[in-house]
């Protein structure tokens, strides 16, 4: 057996960090048992892979196994392995030594209008050896607020010095970032988060919270991390958008904010409406809402033509600020801060004096101001009083009026089934209210209406009519209809009848409320009508009865005429004969009897 050692110097190829080297072959002869040992100076580690002379695929490649240098664990400096046949290529990768670092971050991302504030909480742990100098990486930031401190080493770049013999630490950032749009995004669609990130780091875990401060929402999210059931916090009210997770460092990571048709920043938990209608068309709104965990600081509002609302957030009057012009639909925005204690509930409250402004069909049109990016989770609540002596009908197909009856003047009359104390009970306390007794007088000259609004539409059309008018206008329609009704044949009566209660179905369910006034409406017509059918009634029994019972006539039966007729004679004269020709009658009357004379014969 000979020994032959063969050395070779090759040129590394520049920047590169993997290269593949070939080795000779030996020919006729036939390898056996090849050694391969590959290393690295300190500071390196190192990994290698070795392929056979008749290797063809990529997964004939056995890699080299490290071998341990000194006692301490470190970085990999030298690989070898053994092989039955010889060694064609051995295929080298090498990279500068980072110690095992690990790192869980727990992160808060609050987008506002023009900035991001941003709070990370790194946890480092290092199993091995002490950790060495651990180097951040990120944007520009604002404000940079560290513990422990973080020394400046270039631009966006920080290096910190852990403690000594210490193997787990924690350090806690706060910064801001100005908000930059590429030309890609333009329109704002698109929006990157910037964050810190330890370079050092050989693996990073991270859960990062998303919050917003505007009336604008992100839709998605566009990077390689993966949404977590949402994650509230223990002080703020506010829900977070987003509560992500993910693995690695330096993850991009976006959200898609659109500009128009903002999502829901605002959840409402109750919503009182209370409208009040003068004689003069002007209407006095006053409404309340009960707001919990919202995510934007300002409170954008859409104020209708014509209205200046007063706004009052907890009772303390606040001062909005107007962003649009005059002739334009004008927002008025409400800041009310991003609350840091853990309150239950906040009421946002507009008061406004308004004109009911007149529609194509002559009826009234009250539009409410409209908060912007608001969710409901019940529906809106609505009481409406308007003025003495008028009959109120909405048209509204979204109400769900909530109605009970009462005695007003000489009839019923249907009012709301709250009275506006019993929906300030429900507004503060949440409690559902027993339905209330009908029969009741109604102590208000006008109509009022409690009804449930399923869809958050701020815009009511109200006809106003005269409360003698309409009152008259359908009692004679029911009068008339009802008085044609009773002149019909039996045989028409039942299909008239059965078209008439699908008319009155489907009439109910378009327009419910206005139902009610119509029922109220007919209740004098009705009345007559009864009256008029009930005399009619009286006077046929009456004309019947003294028919049956006239004076000249008795109840006794009448007995059958019994006619004899005579025997003829044979001897007589013509005139016999011809009166024997004649039979004789005997009428039993009043239990006498008597004959008639041939004229009375019957």
């Amino acid at each position: 057996m000979t020994e032959l050692t063969l050395s070779a110097t090759l040129p590394a190829p520049g920047v590169a960090l993997e290269t593949s080297i070939g080795l000779p072959q030996f020919s006729p002869a036939d390898e056996r048992e090849a050694k391969v040992q590959v290393s690295v100076p300190d500071g390196l580690e190192v990994r290698a892979t070795a392929s056979p002379w008749d290797a063809t695929q990529p997964s004939q490649a056995e890699p080299l196994k490290a071998v341990a240098v000194g006692t301490k664990p470190s970085a990999t400096t030298l690989v070898s392995g053994d092989f039955e046949r010889g060694v064609g290529r051995v295929d080298i990768a090498w990279q500068t030594y980072r110690p095992e670092l690990l790192c869980s971050v727990r992160g808060e991302v609050t987008i506002q209008d023009r900035q991001f504030v941003v709070s990370q909480v790194f946890q480092f742990r290092s199993p091995g050896e002490d950790a060495k100098a651990i180097r951040f990486r990120g944007p520009a930031v604002v404000g940079l607020q560290s513990t422990p401190p973080l020394e400046p080493i270039g631009p966006n770049e920080w290096e910190l010095r852990p403690p000594p013999n210490t193997k787990e630490f924690r350090v806690v950032l706060g910064y801001a970032v100005r908000q930059t749009r590429s030309p890609d995004q333009a329109t704002g669609s698109n929006l990157a988060v910037p964050m810190l990130w330890p370079e050092s780091a050989t693996r990073v875990d991270t859960v990062l919270r998303i919050w917003g401060s505007g009336v604008r929402r992100a839709e998605r999210f566009i990077g390689p991390w993966r949404e977590l059931p949402m994650e509230p916090a223990a002080d703020r009210e506010a829900l977070p958008w987003f509560t992500l997770s993910s693995t690695g460092t330096s993850l991009p990571l976006s959200l898609e904010i659109p500009e128009a048709a903002p999502a829901p920043a605002f959840m409402m938990e109750r919503g009182l409406m209370e409208v009040i209608f003068g004689n003069d068309g002007q209407a006095s709104l006053r409404a309340r809402y009960l707001i919990h965990r919202w995510a934007a600081t300002d409170i954008d509002v859409e104020l209708p033509p014509g209205s200046f609302p007063e706004f009052f957030f907890d009772g303390k009057k606040i001062d909005p600020l107007v962003l649009n012009g005059a002739n334009e639909p004008r927002i008025a925005r409400v800041h009310i801060g991003e609350v840091k204690t853990a309150r239950s509930f906040s009421v946002l409250e507009l008061r406004q004096q308004s004109l009911a402004a007149r529609g194509p069909r002559r009826e009234r049109v009250f539009t409410a101001p409209t908060i912007q990016g608001i969710a409901f989770r019940t529906p809106l609540r609505w009481h409406f009083t308007t003025q003495a002596g008028t009959t109120a009908l909405f048209t509204a197909p979204e109400f769900q009026p909530e109605i009970r009856w009462g005695w007003r003047g000489t009839g019923m009359a249907p009012v709301a089934a709250s009275t506006p104390s019993e929906l300030d009970q429900w507004f503060t306390e949440g409690t559902d209210l027993d339905a209330a007794e009908s029969g009741i007088a109604i102590a208000t000259e006008g109509d009022t209406l409690c009804a449930r609004q399923l869809q958050a539409s701020h815009t009511i059309e109200i006809y106003f009519l005269p409360r003698a008018a309409w009152a008259t206008a359908c009692s004679a329609v029911v009068f008339v209809v009802g008085f044609m009704l009773s002149r019909l044949r039996v045989r028409w009566l039942g299909p008239v009848l059965g078209l008439l209660g699908a008319a009155f179905v489907l009439f109910a369910i378009r327009f419910p409320q206005p139902l009610t006034q119509l029922i109220a409406g007919t209740q004098y017509g009705i009345l007559m009508l009864l009256v008029v059918l009930a005399s009619s009634a009286s006077l046929r029994w009456w004309a019947r009865r003294r028919i049956e019972r006239l004076p000249a006539f008795s109840r006794t039966q009448v007995p059958s005429v019994i006619v004899t007729p005579p025997t003829p004679s044979k001897t007589g004269s013509a005139t016999a004969s011809n009166a024997a020709a004649r039979p004789s009658a005997y009428v039993q009357l009043d239990g006498s009897a008597f004959p008639l004379s041939p004229k009375q014969e019957p």
